[in-house]
Protein backbone atom coordinates (compact mmCIF):
# COMPACT_ATOMS: atom_id res chain seq x y z
CA UNK A 1 0.00 0.00 0.00
CA UNK A 2 0.78 3.49 -0.08
CA UNK A 3 1.89 3.75 3.50
CA UNK A 4 4.57 0.44 2.63
CA UNK A 5 6.17 2.00 -0.20
CA UNK A 6 6.78 5.26 1.71
CA UNK A 7 8.29 3.35 3.73
CA UNK A 8 10.54 1.41 1.69
CA UNK A 9 11.69 4.78 0.32
CA UNK A 10 12.24 6.40 3.25
CA UNK A 11 14.30 3.26 4.47
CA UNK A 12 16.20 3.10 1.66
CA UNK A 13 17.04 6.55 1.29
CA UNK A 14 18.33 6.23 4.94
CA UNK A 15 20.82 3.61 3.97
CA UNK A 16 21.46 3.90 -0.04
CA UNK A 17 24.78 6.05 0.86
CA UNK A 18 26.69 3.20 2.61
CA UNK A 19 25.01 0.03 0.85
CA UNK A 20 24.04 -1.32 -2.49
CA UNK A 21 19.93 -1.31 -1.21
CA UNK A 22 17.81 -3.43 -4.13
CA UNK A 23 13.75 -2.65 -4.06
CA UNK A 24 11.32 -5.34 -5.08
CA UNK A 25 8.58 -4.09 -7.64
CA UNK A 26 5.33 -3.17 -6.26
CA UNK A 27 2.97 -6.56 -5.42
CA UNK A 28 -0.90 -6.55 -6.66
CA UNK A 29 -2.31 -6.69 -3.25
CA UNK A 30 -1.96 -4.70 0.19
CA UNK A 31 1.25 -6.31 1.49
CA UNK A 32 2.90 -10.15 1.15
CA UNK A 33 0.18 -11.99 3.95
CA UNK A 34 -2.61 -10.59 1.50
CA UNK A 35 -0.01 -11.98 -1.27
CA UNK A 36 0.14 -15.52 -0.01
CA UNK A 37 -4.07 -15.62 1.38
CA UNK A 38 -4.77 -15.31 -2.12
CA UNK A 39 -2.03 -18.06 -3.17
CA UNK A 40 0.44 -15.83 -4.82
CA UNK A 41 3.08 -16.64 -3.10
CA UNK A 42 5.35 -16.87 -6.36
CA UNK A 43 4.87 -13.37 -7.40
CA UNK A 44 6.64 -12.46 -3.75
CA UNK A 45 8.82 -14.44 -4.55
CA UNK A 46 9.89 -13.01 -8.30
CA UNK A 47 9.20 -9.54 -6.64
CA UNK A 48 12.24 -10.45 -4.22
CA UNK A 49 14.20 -12.27 -7.00
CA UNK A 50 14.44 -9.43 -9.62
CA UNK A 51 14.59 -6.15 -7.04
CA UNK A 52 16.51 -3.65 -8.42
CA UNK A 53 18.83 -1.34 -7.29
CA UNK A 54 17.84 1.56 -5.56
CA UNK A 55 18.54 5.05 -6.83
CA UNK A 56 17.40 8.26 -5.37
CA UNK A 57 14.61 10.15 -7.19
CA UNK A 58 16.71 13.21 -7.69
CA UNK A 59 19.80 11.42 -9.19
CA UNK A 60 18.81 10.68 -12.71
CA UNK A 61 20.90 9.12 -15.96
CA UNK A 62 21.17 11.10 -18.83
CA UNK A 63 20.66 7.89 -20.88
CA UNK A 64 16.62 8.19 -19.40
CA UNK A 65 16.56 12.02 -20.84
CA UNK A 66 17.68 11.39 -24.48
CA UNK A 67 14.29 11.13 -25.77
CA UNK A 68 13.23 14.39 -23.67
CA UNK A 69 16.35 16.52 -24.89
CA UNK A 70 15.44 15.59 -28.80
CA UNK A 71 11.78 16.73 -27.81
CA UNK A 72 12.37 20.61 -26.64
CA UNK A 73 11.55 23.73 -29.01
CA UNK A 74 13.44 26.60 -29.00
CA UNK A 75 11.92 29.02 -26.61
CA UNK A 76 10.20 31.72 -28.84
CA UNK A 77 12.09 35.35 -28.19
CA UNK A 78 11.76 39.09 -29.21
CA UNK A 79 14.93 40.82 -30.81
CA UNK A 80 16.13 43.47 -28.68
CA UNK A 81 16.64 46.99 -30.17
CA UNK A 82 20.68 46.42 -30.09
CA UNK A 83 22.60 43.60 -32.04
CA UNK A 84 25.25 43.10 -29.27
CA UNK A 85 22.33 41.92 -27.33
CA UNK A 86 20.79 39.31 -29.35
CA UNK A 87 24.35 37.94 -30.11
CA UNK A 88 25.10 37.32 -26.58
CA UNK A 89 21.87 36.72 -25.09
CA UNK A 90 19.53 35.42 -28.17
CA UNK A 91 16.81 37.96 -28.04
CA UNK A 92 14.43 38.39 -25.09
CA UNK A 93 13.05 35.16 -24.23
CA UNK A 94 9.58 34.14 -23.08
CA UNK A 95 9.25 33.51 -19.14
CA UNK A 96 12.43 34.77 -18.10
CA UNK A 97 13.61 37.39 -16.22
CA UNK A 98 16.33 39.74 -17.51
CA UNK A 99 18.29 41.51 -14.71
CA UNK A 100 20.49 44.87 -15.98
CA UNK A 101 22.97 45.82 -13.46
CA UNK A 102 25.07 48.79 -13.64
CA UNK A 103 27.06 51.40 -11.50
CA UNK A 104 24.60 54.38 -9.81
CA UNK A 105 23.94 57.27 -12.93
CA UNK A 106 25.45 55.67 -15.91
CA UNK A 107 22.16 54.96 -17.73
CA UNK A 108 19.92 51.81 -16.35
CA UNK A 109 16.66 53.68 -16.44
CA UNK A 110 16.98 55.19 -19.91
CA UNK A 111 18.12 51.70 -21.49
CA UNK A 112 15.08 50.29 -19.80
CA UNK A 113 13.02 53.43 -21.33
CA UNK A 114 14.46 52.41 -24.56
CA UNK A 115 13.72 48.61 -24.74
CA UNK A 116 10.37 49.71 -23.35
CA UNK A 117 10.10 51.78 -26.43
CA UNK A 118 11.44 49.23 -28.99
CA UNK A 119 8.57 46.45 -27.91
CA UNK A 120 6.15 49.29 -28.14
CA UNK A 121 7.17 50.20 -31.50
CA UNK A 122 8.27 46.92 -33.26
CA UNK A 123 6.55 43.91 -31.55
CA UNK A 124 2.79 43.31 -30.58
CA UNK A 125 3.39 42.64 -27.14
CA UNK A 126 1.70 44.54 -24.46
CA UNK A 127 4.38 46.40 -22.55
CA UNK A 128 3.87 47.27 -18.73
CA UNK A 129 6.44 49.69 -16.91
CA UNK A 130 7.16 50.28 -12.71
CA UNK A 131 9.39 53.05 -12.99
CA UNK A 132 9.53 53.27 -9.03
CA UNK A 133 11.53 56.08 -8.65
CA UNK A 134 9.93 58.36 -11.21
CA UNK A 135 6.69 59.82 -12.02
CA UNK A 136 4.54 58.48 -14.71
CA UNK A 137 4.94 61.51 -16.65
CA UNK A 138 8.72 61.56 -16.93
CA UNK A 139 8.47 57.89 -18.17
CA UNK A 140 5.70 58.49 -20.80
CA UNK A 141 7.92 61.71 -21.74
CA UNK A 142 11.40 59.34 -21.96
CA UNK A 143 9.52 56.94 -24.17
CA UNK A 144 7.45 59.78 -26.71
CA UNK A 145 10.82 61.66 -26.49
CA UNK A 146 12.67 58.33 -27.63
CA UNK A 147 9.75 58.27 -30.98
CA UNK A 148 10.05 61.89 -31.91
CA UNK A 149 13.82 61.80 -30.83
CA UNK A 150 14.11 65.01 -28.10
CA UNK A 151 15.13 64.66 -24.91
CA UNK A 152 12.08 66.16 -23.73
CA UNK A 153 12.34 64.05 -20.01
CA UNK A 154 14.31 66.57 -19.49
CA UNK A 155 14.07 69.62 -21.32
CA UNK A 156 10.02 69.89 -22.19
CA UNK A 157 10.83 72.86 -24.27
CA UNK A 158 12.26 71.05 -27.08
CA UNK A 159 8.91 69.76 -28.67
CA UNK A 160 5.83 71.71 -29.21
CA UNK A 161 2.39 69.96 -27.66
CA UNK A 162 1.70 68.65 -31.34
CA UNK A 163 5.11 67.00 -31.52
CA UNK A 164 4.13 64.96 -28.41
CA UNK A 165 0.41 64.31 -29.49
CA UNK A 166 2.22 63.04 -32.91
CA UNK A 167 5.06 60.85 -30.96
CA UNK A 168 2.01 59.34 -29.08
CA UNK A 169 0.51 58.52 -32.80
CA UNK A 170 3.32 56.86 -34.05
CA UNK A 171 3.63 54.66 -30.69
CA UNK A 172 0.03 53.31 -31.64
CA UNK A 173 -0.65 54.29 -27.33
CA UNK A 174 -4.57 54.96 -28.06
CA UNK A 175 -4.95 50.58 -29.78
CA UNK A 176 -2.34 49.37 -27.67
CA UNK A 177 -1.21 51.17 -24.52
CA UNK A 178 1.80 51.05 -22.60
CA UNK A 179 0.40 50.25 -18.79
CA UNK A 180 2.41 52.25 -16.16
CA UNK A 181 2.85 52.34 -12.09
CA UNK A 182 1.55 55.17 -10.40
CA UNK A 183 2.85 55.24 -7.11
CA UNK A 184 1.39 58.78 -6.69
CA UNK A 185 -1.82 57.19 -4.79
CA UNK A 186 -0.13 55.07 -2.05
CA UNK A 187 3.11 53.28 -0.92
CA UNK A 188 2.85 49.73 -1.58
CA UNK A 189 4.25 46.89 0.27
CA UNK A 190 6.88 44.06 -1.51
CA UNK A 191 3.54 41.40 -1.70
CA UNK A 192 1.51 44.39 -3.02
CA UNK A 193 3.86 45.57 -5.39
CA UNK A 194 4.25 41.59 -6.57
CA UNK A 195 -0.29 41.62 -7.00
CA UNK A 196 0.07 44.34 -9.36
CA UNK A 197 2.71 43.11 -11.75
CA UNK A 198 0.34 39.60 -12.03
CA UNK A 199 -2.36 42.16 -12.65
CA UNK A 200 -0.62 43.44 -15.71
CA UNK A 201 0.03 40.13 -16.44
CA UNK A 202 -2.90 38.05 -16.10
CA UNK A 203 -5.44 41.00 -16.20
CA UNK A 204 -3.87 43.17 -19.15
CA UNK A 205 -2.48 40.93 -20.76
CA UNK A 206 1.37 42.38 -20.77
CA UNK A 207 3.53 40.20 -21.84
CA UNK A 208 6.89 42.22 -21.60
CA UNK A 209 7.10 44.31 -17.90
CA UNK A 210 10.45 46.82 -17.34
CA UNK A 211 10.56 46.83 -13.59
CA UNK A 212 13.05 49.77 -12.51
CA UNK A 213 14.58 48.97 -10.08
CA UNK A 214 14.85 45.90 -8.52
CA UNK A 215 16.93 47.34 -5.64
CA UNK A 216 13.81 48.42 -4.04
CA UNK A 217 11.80 44.97 -3.93
CA UNK A 218 15.05 43.33 -2.99
CA UNK A 219 14.83 46.16 0.02
CA UNK A 220 11.70 45.25 1.05
CA UNK A 221 12.42 41.77 1.77
CA UNK A 222 12.77 40.71 4.96
CA UNK A 223 15.83 38.29 4.34
CA UNK A 224 18.99 40.36 5.33
CA UNK A 225 20.34 38.97 2.08
CA UNK A 226 20.03 41.39 -1.21
CA UNK A 227 20.90 38.79 -3.54
CA UNK A 228 18.25 36.39 -2.70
Amino acid sequence: DNAGREGAEKAARAICSSVNVKVGAPMALKDANDMWRAKRGQEIMRSIWNATSYRPKTIVSMADIVQRVTERRKVDSTPYPYRGFNEILGGIRDNEIVTIVMGSGTGKSTLCRSIAHWLQKETGDTVGGLFIEESKERTAAGIIGMEIGRNIAVDPSLSSAEEVQAGATALKLTEKPIYLFDLSFETLAVDDLISQLRYMAKVLGCKRIVLDHLSFIAGGIETGDERK
